[in-house]
Parts: C-alpha cells; structure tokens; sequence
C-alpha cells in the first residue's frame, strides 16, 4: 500500500482510483481514460464520460501522534455525458454504480478511508445537451509533518 503523506498525495491517489475506472478493470464506464485536473480548456470533442476535479477542503481531523494529523480531503468533481434522455439517464446510473465500486475498492486507500458523497445528478439547463453528475470524494489519512 503507498503512503499516504501529504494532502498532496491524497489528491494524486483519488485522481488515480478514479483512472482505474476502465471496462478492462471490470467497469462499466471509460470514465477513467478522461478525468482531468480542472475544467479549463477541455476540448470541446472530447467524449464522455469526463469528469474535472473542480475544487477541494481540506479539514483537520485532530492529533494522529508526535509527527502527524489525522486529515480529511475531500475532492469535488463534476462528471459530463453526452445526452439529456433516456440513454443518458441509463449511462448516468452505470457512472454511479462505477463510482460506488471504486470507492469500495479503495486502492490505494484501504476501505474505510474512502467515502463517496454529494452524488448528485443534475437536470439539464434549457439548452444543454449533456447531463452532469456531481460527487465527492472524500479520503481520510495521517498527514505527516516531517
């Protein structure tokens, strides 16, 4: 297991368990093969599923020992795909199922760092053509100071 160290790293190791979410790992999504580190300048063909990391909290969680604190990240994103029907409500349903799986398989967090919050999927503005999910990740870890 890496350890986890630095906010830094949390936010490195919640980028990488979302990469894993590849149908050659058992997913039913790609949404792995497209996850960015901010929603600026994103190709507008790119396709979906996507998701962008648009803001993080970082909360101290009290003394862990002489050299750390327990810390909790939590990492917002928002998710795009394509369509606002019935298809897309489907595709909407099978990105949740792959968040919830990933946030039970935790690597390279064991389980009970993990949880999976904020899952929301939102209506369409007038105009839009693509259906968004938000959610949170939030991830539990001794921050070291030395």
């Amino acid at each position: 297991m890496t350890m986890i160290a630095t906010t830094e790293d949390a936010q490195d190791g919640v980028l990488a368990l979302l990469r894993q979410i590849l149908p050659t790992n058992g997913y039913q999504t790609d949404l792995g093969a497209r996850i960015f580190q901010t929603a600026e300048g994103i190709p507008q063909e790119t396709a979906s599923p996507l998701a962008a990391l648009i803001g993080w909290r970082d909360e101290d969680g009290g003394l862990s020992g002489s050299d750390g604190r327990m810390t909790r990240l939590t990492t917002d994103f928002e998710a795009y795909l394509d369509g606002i029907d019935d298809e897309s409500r489907k595709a909407a349903h099978r990105l949740t199922r792959d968040l919830k799986v990933a946030a039970r398989r935790a690597s390279p967090f064991r389980r009970k760092q993990v949880k999976l919050s904020a899952l929301e999927v939102g209506e369409p503005a007038p105009g839009d053509n693509f259906t968004l999910v938000r959610f949170s990740i939030t991830v539990e870890f001794e921050e070291r100071f030395t």
